[in-house]
């Protein structure tokens, strides 16, 4: 993982994660994986994969959707009986930043500063390199 929302393997992207909060305890939830083929993405993104690349027989949407649902069937039975902190915690374990430097624009400015951690909500906290921590939102990781 990558925050907010990259999911890597072997250092490459192979797609995105997108969440939203909707009336009446809904979340909205989008996935992007690239399965079957792997796009060009410009400098100085990292490389891009496809599941397809693992795997020695032919991968398709219809073959992955049902690993994919019992995957987030599972996610979804630990977030209703544990809620935020396993989700946290395994996010925090998957990640590829943490305690990593990280330049960050937010709002148009460039922000650097180590990955830390995740606060509950799932916002980045930033150590400053002039001492302190910052929390972000929403923003772009370079």
């Amino acid at each position: 993982m990558k925050w907010p929302n990259d999911i890597f393997l072997d250092q490459k992207k192979l797609g995105g994660i997108l969440i939203e909060t909707a009336p009446q305890e809904t979340l909205l939830v989008g996935i992007g994986l690239n399965i079957a083929i792997a796009p060009s993405l410009p400098a100085p993104s990292r490389p891009a994969a496809c599941l397809q690349d693992w795997y020695p027989f032919p991968i398709t949407t219809e073959k992955y959707l049902p690993v994919l649902l019992v995957a987030l069937e599972e996610m979804f039975t630990v977030w209703k009986n544990q809620r935020a902190p396993a989700i946290l915690s395994a996010w925090q374990q998957a990640s590829q930043d943490w305690g990593r430097p990280l330049s960050l624009r937010v709002g148009g400015k460039m922000i650097q500063g180590i990955f830390e951690s995740l606060e509950a909500q799932g916002h980045l906290i930033l150590r400053l390199p002039e001492g302190g921590r910052k929390v972000i939102a929403s923003g772009e990781v370079s």
